[in-house]
Parts: C-alpha cells; structure tokens; sequence
C-alpha cells in the first residue's frame, strides 16, 4: 500500500494530479464539515492534509515504524483538533488532565 500511495503521491503524470486531486478534494469535504462542527481547525487544506499522510505513508517497514507511524500520525490528528471549539470546550471540561495521556487529554 505504501509503494501505491508513494506512486501516487511523486509522480507527474495528469492521471496521478487526477487522484490527487479527488483525494485533496474529499479531505476538503471531511474538513468542511469538521470545522462545521467545531471538531476541526479551519485554516488546514486538503491538498496540505494530504501531503502530511503522505509523510506517513512513505516510511519504511523497519523495526519500530509502527509506532512511530502511529504516534505521527496522532501528532497530525492533534494538531487538527488545535484550535478548534469543540476541541477547547472538551480540553476545559477534562479537568485537571489526570488521564493517561496528560492535561486535556481524552484517552483513546
């Protein structure tokens, strides 16, 4: 699956652009309604969300990679939550952050 998404993600050609572009296209759908509801900031794109899960998807099967996939890929999650309203209001009703992922943050 990485070698695809790679292929699809580094290449010039207008049938590559094609599913870039519908990708970015569909992010921007899932992010719209995000912000809709105040789950998701608003100032991040789909073609920039895009290239971001592209970073994740281009690492190597080496020892470790899934975790460090998964905390990358947290990291983005997180980042896209900042600053959204929802994502405040539910950082202010957490508490005092006594969870086991620290201040505001909601155990997964």
């Amino acid at each position: 699956m990485a070698e695809a998404l790679e292929s699809i993600m580094t290449t010039d050609s207008p049938v590559f652009e094609d599913a870039r572009t519908r990708m970015a296209g569909s992010l921007d759908q899932l992010l719209a309604a995000g912000t809709a509801v105040g789950t998701v900031r608003g100032d991040v794109t789909g073609r920039t969300l895009l290239r971001a899960l592209g970073g994740v998807c281009e690492m190597r099967a080496v020892d470790g990679w899934r975790r460090e996939a998964r905390l990358i890929t947290t990291i983005l999650f997180d980042g896209l939550r900042h600053g959204a309203p929802a994502g405040q209001e539910s950082r202010r009703s957490a508490g005092s952050g006594s969870g086991p992922r620290g201040p505001g943050r909601n155990p997964r």
